[in-house]
């Protein structure tokens, strides 16, 4: 469980929509987003990208999402509660018997 009550923790799921086998899983993940293999900008140059896997990756996924939602609404809970409900249910395979505490849950924007 994340130290800061507020937090809304994020897990990696790769392109088969399987969990990543970096991820975090179990009671200490609100739910999951794509993170491995994901395009995203780069240093080397003005117009440089780079594929990259991890939570990092898979957070700016729900950071955008709550953006979406943060326009239409200013309570944090009602954010929160807005893209769990609108997640995807029981999308997520790789959850196996020791990480069953993990919430079936997986990043919808539509």
């Amino acid at each position: 469980m994340s130290m800061c009550l507020q937090a809304y923790t994020v897990g990696a799921t790769d392109s088969s929509d399987k969990i990543a086998s970096f991820s975090n899983w179990g009671t200490c993940v609100d739910i999951f987003a794509p993170g491995v293999d994901v395009r995203s900008a780069s240093h080397s140059s003005n117009y440089g990208s780079t594929t990259m896997s991890g939570t990092s990756m898979a957070c700016p996924h729900v950071a955008g999402a709550a953006a979406i939602e943060r326009a239409s609404t200013s309570s944090v809970s009602s954010i929160y509660s807005a893209l769990t409900n609108n997640a995807s249910s029981n999308k997520i395979s790789g959850l196996t018997l020791s990480k069953s505490s993990s919430p079936n849950l997986l990043l919808y924007v539509g």
